[in-house]
């Protein structure tokens, strides 16, 4: 169905909550756990900053990744998270992310994750929003699905 899954990861709770969504299901595509560093320049001690985020994901991918034939990738990339994840936009990729709020925008995904795409090809996007029960919500192609 996908041919690959980009999960948006920061540290936060919600994209905890994300990752360990997109971890248990039971796609074939790759899954690959992007950060963002920001639009700051490179300050001293960026490059510790990076390996200490990278050392956190693989810290929470390790116990949540049963299956030792899951293909999981771990990139961090320089920019807002906007951009970096509006990046991997294409048809065949499902972005998921999490979110410190509840979906409340018409078509339940909020207007931060609805306004990722811009111009770019739509993908499909899940929002796991960080307040349980979790919820996910989908949108193909610009329409909101449901929640499941």
């Amino acid at each position: 169905m996908f041919t690959r899954i980009v999960v948006g990861w920061n540290g936060s709770g919600p994209s905890q909550l994300a990752l360990s969504w997109a971890l248990r299901r039971e796609w074939s595509a790759p899954i690959i756990v992007v950060h963002a560093t920001g639009d700051a320049p490179p300050a001293a001690g960026a490059l510790e900053r990076i390996d200490g985020a990278i050392d956190r994901i693989d810290g929470a991918i390790g116990p949540l990744s049963h299956s030792t034939r899951r293909n999981i990738e771990v990139r961090t990339l320089d920019g807002p998270a906007e951009e970096v994840l509006a990046s991997f936009l294409d048809p065949g990729t499902l972005l998921v992310v999490g979110s410190a709020e509840r979906p409340a925008s018409r078509d339940g995904l909020g207007t931060r994750l609805s306004s990722l795409g811009g111009d770019r090809p739509r993908a499909a996007l899940a929002g796991v929003p960080g307040e349980r029960p979790p919820a996910v919500v989908l949108e193909i192609d610009g329409a909101g699905l449901g929640r499941g």
